[in-house]
């Protein structure tokens, strides 16, 4: 979540991530033509690194969230050994 100290900002940016979670419909895109139709354009197509980085994350929580499966998949949940990186051990 991003929105800094803009309470009204982070308010609406974990509302829309829960409705995400919760599997609700996308809300539309609010206009950035600035034509005041309220109409907004075609997004740009997202860099590939972005989307890659999303559909991992997408995979990894998607045993845990339902809603995050893509249609017909089907997930078991792998227990994992919890790895801790060496500099956050006593001594290290």
């Amino acid at each position: 979540l991003e929105g800094g100290y803009n309470l009204e900002s982070i308010s609406n940016s974990m509302v829309a991530c829960t409705r995400a979670l919760f599997g609700d419909p996308m809300p539309p895109p609010a206009s950035e033509a600035g034509t005041g139709d309220g109409e907004a354009g075609p997004a740009p197509p997202a860099h590939h690194f972005h989307a890659e980085t999303v559909e991992r994350v997408r995979a990894h929580l998607a045993p845990f969230w339902p809603s995050l499966r893509a249609p017909g998949e089907e997930v078991v949940a792998q227990a994992s050994e919890p790895r801790v990186p060496a500099a956050a051990l006593p001594g290290a």
